[in-house]
């Protein structure tokens, strides 16, 4: 009986040792540890690597891709072209839905300039000669998949917007209107579609910028963010023109510099969306904005809980934004003239009202 239990011991102590050395054996599992990739000078995925996300540990690196990266593995490789597709195939295990980025930089400072949940995506504007890293998980948490990788290259290289990458933003300033296009950009931001930057810095006074792309030829996705990092969003919008065309407005301290983001917008999966697009500028000037309007009258400000406007049949929806520029609500009805702001923090906001025939009226209101 005692030899019996010794064994079946042994036994239990032997596969739990040999379930955490295959862990262990993971040399993948983190950035320090990336397996290079070979790059193949044609289209065809001839240095393909076998791999597996089993018993791989989240690494906790941020980005503003899409997925739950708790099994993610690395690779790296170095370009040899301004433009290489990495692709994903011979997909085995729960986890199926694979999704991958590719990043720049060390392991200690990694920028994702590629986010895509397709199987196999060109990055370009890649510098040749320059490491670049790999990073692939399953899509969805507590999975894990088995998949072949290889890094090959396109036989037509088509350049991408010149503001493809965060760190190319084009500046734009207040009453500025320029043309752009998302077609040939990578995906930054998450999502299917590429995407383009702009930055916009303010003049010293803080203010209300109004962000238009109104009349662009696609349905476009618009976002702002504090930072090239790309995971402190201020506000997004994807209809805000009301044709597909986005439209949103944020509130500027007057000094920092901000990353707008210019996307295409489409709820069906699995598609992409690119094309042409307008983009325009205009600002106000919180030293223009007063508690009272000429159009719209607030009342009691400052106000505790509920906030009466008057005129509520010609409003189309209200905006408030604190003194960081950060959206707090959205889309806010004035339902029977009344607008309730109980959830705000006591302090100083500006309340955006939307008109229904397209102008707009912003007055300060200060929570009690």
């Amino acid at each position: 009986m005692k030899k019996n239990f010794t064994l079946k011991l042994a036994t239990i102590m032997s596969c739990f040792f040999m379930f955490f050395s295959a862990k262990a054996q993971l040399v993948n599992d983190d950035c320090s540890g990336a397996i290079n990739l070979t790059v193949s000078s044609t289209e065809s995925c001839t240095n393909q690597v076998s791999a597996t996300t089993e018993g791989a540990t989240p690494s906790g690196v941020e980005s503003p891709c899409y997925g739950e990266a708790d099994d993610d593995i690395w690779f790296s490789f170095v370009a040899t072209a301004t433009a290489h597709t990495i692709s994903i195939s011979n997909k085995e295990g729960e986890g199926i839905d694979t999704y991958f980025q590719v990043l720049k930089g060390s392991c200690d400072n990694l920028t994702a300039i590629l986010c895509s949940d397709w199987d196999s995506k060109t990055v370009s504007g890649l510098t040749v000669g320059e490491k670049y890293y790999v990073r692939a998980y399953s899509f969805y948490a507590e999975r894990s998949v088995s998949f072949d990788i290889c890094v090959s290259t396109p036989s037509v290289i088509t350049q991408p917007p010149s503001n493809d990458l965060c760190e190319n933003a084009i500046p734009i300033s207040c009453g500025e209107t320029l043309t752009g296009t998302t077609v040939n950009s990578t995906n930054q931001i998450g999502g299917l579609s590429g995407d383009v930057f702009y930055s916009y810095t303010g003049n010293g006074t803080p203010e209300l910028v109004t962000v238009s792309l109104c009349g662009s030829s696609y349905n476009t996705f618009l976002a702002v963010y504090t930072n090239c990092g790309l995971k402190e969003g201020i506000v997004s919008d994807n209809d805000g023109c009301g044709d597909g065309a986005s439209k949103l407005t944020f509130l500027s301290d007057g000094t920092s510099t901000y990353i707008i983001v210019v996307d295409g917008y489409t709820p069906y999966y699995p598609f992409e969306i690119h094309g042409d697009f307008v983009i325009a500028v205009t600002c106000e000037s919180l030293s223009t904005i007063e508690t009272k309007s000429e159009k719209l009258q607030v009342y009691p400000n400052p106000v505790k809980d509920v906030l009466f406007i008057s005129k509520p049949q010609e409003i189309k929806e209200i905006s408030v934004y604190d003194i960081t520029g950060k959206l707090v609500l959205k889309n806010l009805k004035s339902d029977k003239g009344q607008v309730n702001v109980s959830k705000l923090l006591p302090g100083n906001y500006i309340l955006k009202a939307v008109l229904i025939n397209g102008t707009s009226e912003s007055i300060k209101i200060i929570k009690k």
